[in-house]
């Protein structure tokens, strides 16, 4: 499946991780990750960017949206 925009929203037994910005306007908000897919599949897409933006590896991925 291929997406223009991929968009992770990491969770684990005890609830949903957002992840605060450190530079730029939007500094101090929360946020998930997000970015364009780059032509990739679209599972391939999330895991590079969650591993690229938090160092995170994910285990397991569930679809909650396809454009």
């Amino acid at each position: 499946m291929y997406s223009k925009f991929v968009g992770v929203v990491t969770y684990n037994e005890d609830g949903i991780w957002m992840f605060t910005r450190l530079k730029s306007l939007m500094k101090g908000s929360f946020q998930v990750v997000f970015d364009k897919s780059d032509g990739e599949e679209s599972q391939t897409a999330a895991r590079w960017e969650v591993r690229e933006e938090t160092d995170l590896e994910l285990s397991q991925m569930q679809y909650l949206v396809i454009d």
